[in-house]
């Protein structure tokens, strides 16, 4: 197997080798790999992690700390993105379409129920 590093920011985070599909063989065995997703694979006792790139003709193939640092990355990053969009959603320009909230002021205390 050739190996060479994952560039471009890759899914994997630059994580997981990448074997160049070279041979005919693993051409074929690429395609029909489940796309866009991780695979747990057992060979030879031990567990691997491949993710297809068919369109670059790369199989990435990692351990399990390397997929547990994949995880965590992804989680990361999904965290990093919400923060993001509720606080482009907090400002004040983003509810002005909405006006007073039902003509009530939460200034002012509301009112105690009585009986």
């Amino acid at each position: 197997m050739r190996y060479h590093k994952a560039d471009r920011g890759h899914a994997l985070g630059g994580r997981f080798q990448a074997d160049a599909g070279d041979h005919p063989e693993q051409q074929a065995h690429l395609q029909t790999l489940p796309r866009h997703k991780v695979t747990m694979v057992l060979r030879q006792g031990k567990t691997y992690y491949a993710y297809p790139d068919v369109k670059r003709q790369v199989l990435y193939v990692g351990t399990q700390a390397q997929y547990d640092a994949y995880q965590k990355l992804r989680i990361q990053q999904q965290m990093a993105q919400q923060e993001a969009q509720a606080a482009s959603m907090d400002s004040e320009a983003a509810w002005a379409p909405w006006g007073p909230w039902g003509g009530v002021d939460f200034a002012e205390p509301v009112p105690a129920f009585r009986r």
